[in-house]
């Protein structure tokens, strides 16, 4: 069952602490520790919230950030929160994940700033502003 974000109204998806849209908290819970801003591409939000510990990126329905575009694979790269570190994974896409202009073969870290692309979208990593005062 959906529930709606009391900050923006969106719909938010089942069993996500957070809102899709703005990153709001839709429960109680810690805000989200890092984002990815579009910067160009096929999609309508300007910013996507890694709020689990496994994001998957994609043109299908099931994917966390989906993305409409041809060339994007259903299931084209998934980002993952492990340790204090941020990674991108290909996941077998048939035109590649880059960072930074470098299309990664297996996994990449993630840093503040780093640039990533998939299909025609580029975005930009962003950490959580209180964790790049602290160091992490």
């Amino acid at each position: 069952m959906e529930k709606a974000c009391s900050r923006c109204g969106a719909s938010t998806r089942p069993r996500h602490p957070y809102c899709t849209r703005c990153g709001a908290a839709v429960e109680k819970g810690e805000a989200p520790r890092a984002a990815l801003v579009l910067l160009c591409g096929r999609r309508r939000r300007a910013r996507c919230f890694i709020t689990n510990r496994v994001v998957q990126m994609g043109r299908s329905e099931f994917c966390d950030i989906l993305l409409n575009d041809p060339l994007i694979s259903d299931k084209h790269a998934r980002v993952v929160y492990s340790g204090d570190s941020f990674w991108i994974e290909d996941a077998g896409s048939r035109n590649g994940t880059f960072v930074n202009g470098i299309r990664i073969r297996k996994r990449s870290i993630l840093q503040d700033g780093y640039l990533v692309r998939v299909g025609s979208s580029m975005f930009r990593f962003e950490r959580d502003s209180s964790e790049r005062k602290s160091g992490t």
